[in-house]
């Protein structure tokens, strides 16, 4: 429990390393079908990164039917599937919301991002999805490496995920400030303005999803786990889907305020329920 915080951040950098690794796997295939001319209703360079997709996760689906066992039967606690938790094990309703909360924007703001810098480059800059996809690759890239180096300080500065948490809100909230349209005659120019922005927001958005996951696992009861882990997923992957939707709908003028109100709220509402974030004492 001691290192969760440390280990939570190294599974969240892995995450933005693998969105770093999609884009830059679609632009790649993109080069490669055009390169060899195919081009046909069922596959070019449009419906590639599909195929490639559903054959990864087919390949995935079997690797996992393959390699995963199940723990030892010794290891298994005796309560039986379905069983009620004990009389005295109840959800920290506010504490476990403010949690739920945090997974769920920050995944959006992942997403958001996502959307937007292939809608950006392609709406005003004139580029193609392949370049837009190199840009997104290296925003994610260096993201994921920050975070990665994040799990090392945790270990050694960082005791409190609350504060963990609060500090990332604060930081993104500062960084939405080069998110803003500046109306920069010079493309160039823009795209480093605003790369360094996104690049600070991505971290401190996956670095918050880490504190987040970290410290709702251990503001319930261990009895509860299962079921707050299951409603991390879910509000997770609500914010994935939330994040498209407004990230497509968002324009130069709208990127930067949304963010900005977004990490100001997910600072005010990890301020609110500081008090009520505390570790149960009957986690593990």
């Amino acid at each position: 429990m001691k290192r969760r915080s440390e280990v939570t951040l190294y599974y969240s950098a892995t995450n933005t390393l693998g969105y770093a690794a999609g884009p830059a796997l679609a632009a790649l295939l993109e080069y490669f079908i055009k390169a060899i001319r195919i081009h046909n209703l069922v596959l070019d360079s449009d419906t590639v990164p599909g195929w490639c997709m559903a054959f990864v996760f087919s390949l995935f689906l079997v690797l996992v039917a393959l390699l995963f066992e199940d723990p030892p039967a010794e290891l298994i606690p005796s309560r039986t599937v379905g069983s009620a938790a004990p009389s005295g094990d109840r959800l920290p309703v506010v504490a476990v919301c403010a949690a739920f909360w945090h997974l769920c924007v920050s995944s959006a703001v992942l997403t958001t991002v996502e959307v937007y810098v292939v809608s950006l480059g392609q709406q005003h800059w004139g580029w193609s999805i392949s370049q837009s996809a190199w840009l997104l690759a290296g925003l994610m890239l260096v993201s994921g490496m920050v975070n990665m180096g994040m799990g090392v300080l945790t270990r050694r500065f960082i005791q409190d995920d609350r504060m963990g948490l609060l500090g990332s809100s604060l930081l993104g909230w500062v960084a939405c400030a080069l998110l803003f349209d500046f109306r920069i005659p010079s493309v160039g120019l823009q795209v480093v303005v605003l790369g360094i922005g996104l690049m600070v927001v991505l971290t401190m958005a996956a670095t918050g999803r880490a504190f987040a996951l970290a410290l709702q696992s251990k503001l319930v009861p261990t009895s509860l786990k299962g079921k707050a882990n299951n409603w991390s997923v879910v509000f997770m992957t609500l914010g994935r889907g939330a994040g498209a939707v407004v990230g497509a709908l968002l324009g130069t003028a709208s990127f930067g305020p949304v963010l900005l109100a977004t990490f100001a709220v997910s600072a005010l509402v990890c301020a609110l329920s500081h008090g009520r974030m505390r570790p149960s004492e009957k986690a593990d």
